[in-house]
C-alpha cells in the first residue's frame, strides 16, 4: 500500500508539472513594442490545489479499499490467493441478505446448499428448516434437500425424518432419481442390500447422466447388483423435472452441467446451481461412497 501512495503522489506531481509549466512559463510579446503575456498564476494556484484533492476525493468515491482497517485488505488477499475465494465469505454474505430478509426462503435454501457444501450438514439442516416453514413444507425440492443434510450429518437419531421425506418424494414421485440414490443408501446403511439394489436400479433405468451412471455403475456392483442395460439416453433427452422433486425445475442435464463445472469446495449455489437435483453433497457421496456406506 505504501508503494501505491508513492506512485500515485508521483503521478500527481507529474500531472501538475505538465499543467501548470505552460500556465507559469512567460511569452513573448506578439508584436514588438507589445508587452510580454502575463503569466496565468491564478489559474495555476487552482490547479495546484484542485488536482490533487480531486483525485484523492475520485479515489476515495471508487475504490473499496477499507482505509479504516487497512489489514483487512491484506487478511482478505491472503485467504483469496490460498482457496480462490472464502465459502465463509459467500456464507456471511448470504447470512447478512437473511437478516435484512428473513422471510426470503429462496435465500436460506441457498444458504443450505452453501453449508453443506462446506461441510458443515447440521448448520445446513437449520437453514433448510428455515426454507421449509416459510414455505409450509409444501415445496418438495426444499424438503428433498433438508432429506439430503439430515442423511449427510450422519445422525443415527434423524435417519427416520429423512426416511420419511425421501419416502413422501418417492410415493409422489417414483422417479426422483436423488430420493432414489438416498433410499439406496440408507437402506445400505441399515443393512438392507436388496432395496438397495432396486432403488439404484430404478435410478439407473432413468437414464442419469453419464458422469452419475458411472459411480452408481460401480457401486451397485461393489454389492453384488448388475447394471441394467444403458438406454440410448442420446436419441432424446430426459423430459423437464425428470431428476428432480417437482416438475417445475430446469432441465436434468442442464442442472448437473452447472454443478460438475464448479469444484465442491467452490460450488457459490447461484440460481442454477442452487435447484440443482444432484447437488455438490449428493455428488461427494456417490464419489466417496466407501467413507459414507458403513
Amino acid at each position: 500500500m505504501t508503494t501505491f501512495l508513492f506512485f500515485s503522489a508521483a503521478m500527481i506531481v507529474a500531472a501538475l508539472v505538465m499543467l501548470l509549466l505552460p500556465l507559469l512559463r512567460a511569452e513573448p510579446a506578439a508584436a514588438k513594442g507589445q508587452p510580454d503575456a502575463p503569466r496565468a498564476v491564478p489559474i495555476a494556484v487552482v490547479m495546484m490545489i484542485a488536482l490533487p484533492f480531486g483525485a484523492a476525493a475520485l479515489y476515495g468515491n471508487l475504490s473499496n479499499f477499507p482505509w479504516d482497517n487497512p489489514a483487512a485488505a491484506t487478511a482478505s488477499a491472503g485467504a483469496h490467493a490460498q482457496d480462490g475465494g472464502s465459502m465463509e465469505e459467500v456464507i456471511a454474505q448470504l447470512e447478512a441478505r437473511l437478516e435484512a430478509s428473513p422471510g426470503d426462503a429462496e435465500g436460506w435454501r441457498m444458504l443450505g446448499r452453501t453449508l453443506l457444501v462446506s461441510g458443515r450438514a447440521a448448520d445446513a439442516v437449520a437453514a433448510y428448516e428455515k426454507a421449509s416453514a416459510l414455505t409450509g413444507g409444501k415445496d418438495p425440492n426444499i424438503e428433498l434437500d433438508l432429506a439430503e443434510a439430515l442423511v449427510l450429518t450422519e445422525n443415527p437419531e434423524v435417519v427416520p425424518r429423512a426416511k420419511a421425506i425421501i419416502d413422501a418424494t418417492l410415493a409422489a414421485d417414483e422417479n426422483s432419481q436423488k430420493a432414489l440414490w438416498y433410499s439406496g443408501l440408507m437402506a445400505l446403511r441399515g443393512g438392507d442390500a436388496e432395496t438397495t439394489k432396486a432403488r439404484w436400479t430404478k435410478l439407473l433405468e432413468g437414464n442419469p447422466p453419464e458422469e452419475i451412471r458411472q459411480l452408481v455403475v460401480a457401486q451397485l456392483e461393489a454389492i453384488g447388483g448388475s447394471a441394467p442395460v444403458q438406454a440410448a439416453a442420446a436419441e432424446s433427452p430426459p423430459a423437464m423435472g425428470a431428476m428432480g422433486g417437482g416438475s417445475g425445475e430446469p432441465s436434468s442435464i442442464s442442472r448437473l452441467e452447472c454443478a460438475s463445472k464448479a469444484a465442491p469446495q467452490t460450488l457459490h449455489c447461484t440460481q442454477p446451481c442452487a435447484a440443482s437435483s444432484w447437488s455438490a453433497p449428493s455428488r461427494n457421496t456417490l464419489a466417496h461412497s466407501g467413507q459414507v456406506v458403513r
